[in-house]
């Protein structure tokens, strides 16, 4: 039937151990900590020929073994596409997280300074395309960011981010993009933002294999006081590249201008390294960033940085239901907006072995390293962590 949905029911339950060597990540007389926790969760997806619907909600209840307080922390992704017609399309995307740790999605939006402080964190985006020929279309969206922090709330904001791109196919080989995005920050003491940013590439592909671009960008920074507004402009020049089955290469690099109003102007190089591998029994990545970065809203309002960043992640299956996740990351922070241009060096390492048994079950224990070399002594930090836990999912019901 062509309005024919499959319906699927899922429920898990997860129990573990966690272990903190500095658990509210200090510099001097740190304190371990362990925690049980107990996390139940339900999966919700409804996909059809022209649609699709995936709900996932998991409370956490933890208990504080050397306090026996308990905290309830919600973590919920919702997502939904549906294909209009044979050009239009659309998706509503929401996550919503509330925590006192950071798990993959908040760490690449929060700063590791917070340390230990309980946050809820909301983002919302809803966006459509249009195809209108092999290789062309047109991009609007929308999206929405609330971050609030319960103990205190000198970083709160609200982001809202308008945006729309095209992309023109102009021959075989030729092509051209132009996006635009609005970005406006409410604070709750910080001083407002409002930012402008565009965008034009050009690319030429070669072969199935390779594909050349160059892209200008331009950002204009406004804030609602006198403060110290800036523009920046970077150009860069990249290729993607398909070495051969299962293994892919992104890399360019470029110069980017750096005009502030009040402060000195400053000019750089900026790179970009995407390399994945992947192969029958696991896969391998490697990432590297460098040039400019503006941190505004990492939960502590940092401004620009000129920063370096590397990540490495390799996963392996080692027999048929045991395997094996190691990583590791490091970057440094040149906060320009801080006093005296602070510097930040932060530093992680993580290593997990995962092993299933009779379908439902799997049982996981990982290590996790992190260290913060900060300018300001206090913010400095060094922490182990070890979290040992099993999880049985289940098919409650499929229709």
């Amino acid at each position: 039937m062509a309005n024919s949905r499959e319906i699927t029911l899922g429920g898990s339950v997860s129990v573990r151990q966690d272990y903190d060597s500095n658990y509210f990540r200090t510099k001097e007389d740190p304190e371990s900590v362990w925690t049980t926790v107990l996390s139940p969760g339900v999966d919700i997806s409804v996909v059809g020929i022209k649609d699709s619907y995936i709900l996932h909600y998991t409370p956490e209840y933890s208990i504080n073994q050397r306090t026996d307080e308990y905290e309830i922390d919600h973590r919920l992704l919702f997502t939904a596409q549906r294909q209009f017609t044979s050009g239009l399309s659309g998706s509503v995307n929401e996550t919503f997280t509330r925590s006192n740790q950071l798990d993959n999605e908040s760490a690449a939006l929060l700063s590791d300074r917070r340390g230990r402080s309980r946050f809820w964190i909301n983002s919302a985006d809803v966006s459509a395309n249009y195809s209108y020929g092999n290789g062309s279309f047109l991009g609007l969206g929308y999206a929405n960011q609330i971050f609030d922090e319960e103990e205190e709330d000198d970083n709160d904001y609200e982001k809202h981010t308008p945006s729309a791109s095209i992309r023109q196919q102009l021959t075989r080989n030729w092509g051209a993009r132009l996006g635009y995005s609005f970005i406006r920050g409410d604070f709750e003491q910080s001083v407002d933002l409002s930012s402008h940013q565009s965008n034009v590439t050009v690319d030429y592909r070669t072969s199935d294999t390779a594909l050349y671009y160059m892209q200008y960008s331009y950002a204009k920074a406004d804030y609602e006081e006198e403060l110290d507004d800036y523009s920046t402009q970077n150009i860069t020049v990249g290729l993607e590249y398909e070495l051969g089955k299962g293994t892919n290469v992104n890399v360019s690099g470029g110069r980017y201008f750096l005009t502030k109003d009040l402060t000195s102007d400053a000019q750089g190089y900026s790179y970009a390294l995407d390399c994945a591998k992947t192969f029958p029994n696991g896969s391998l990545s490697l990432r590297g960033r460098g040039g400019m970065d503006e941190l505004q809203f990492n939960g502590e309002a940092d401004g620009l940085s000129k920063f370096w960043e590397m990540n490495l992640a390799f996963t392996y299956s080692l027999i048929r239901n045991l395997s094996v996740g190691m990583n590791s990351f490091f970057r440094n922070d040149r906060l320009l907006d801080q006093d005296s241009d602070r510097n930040e060096d932060s530093f992680g390492a993580g290593l997990s072995f995962n092993y299933s048994f009779q379908k439902w079950y799997s049982v996981r224990l990982g290590y996790n390293y992190r260290q913060l070399d900060a300018e300001v002594v206090d913010d400095s930090y060094e922490d182990h962590a070890v979290v040992l836990g099993i999880t049985g999912k289940y098919d409650i019901w499929h229709w």
